[in-house]
């Protein structure tokens, strides 16, 4: 019985910290991310596309907060940006609609005009 519950133990141990590796995995990812103008030098950070220089600062309860290097956001799609989008979007497919039923009409047409002149014939 002692053996049975050493065994179990020892493989509800190796899961959990495989877990905690794979954790600990995932979360260094955005940490790396994040961390790729930590440290840098006013120069250094102002030449990098993806980093900006914040200057220092005193907080509301006096604290300095000393110079940094920090990552630029993401830029996300404004909202009149993708509305802009949408209405391109529907615009063609008005214009698309149209040109196909035009051309049907005209397909039609000549249709029509075959079967007058073969039937006057």
């Amino acid at each position: 019985m002692d053996i049975t519950k050493t065994t179990f133990s020892k493989k509800i141990s190796t899961a959990l910290i495989s877990f905690i590796c794979l954790l600990a995995i995932s979360f260094s990812n955005s940490t790396i991310a994040a961390s790729n103008c930590k440290g840098k030098s006013q120069n250094a950070c102002g030449s990098s596309d993806s980093c900006s220089w914040t200057k220092a600062y005193k907080k509301k309860n006096g604290t300095k907060v000393a110079a940094y290097c920090k990552a630029k956001p993401k830029k996300k799609k404004s909202l009149a940006t993708k509305k802009a989008a949408s209405t391109q979007k529907k615009t063609a497919s008005k214009v698309s609609k149209k040109t196909s039923s035009t051309t049907k009409a005209k397909e039609t047409k000549k249709i029509i005009k075959k079967k007058t002149t073969t039937s006057s014939n």
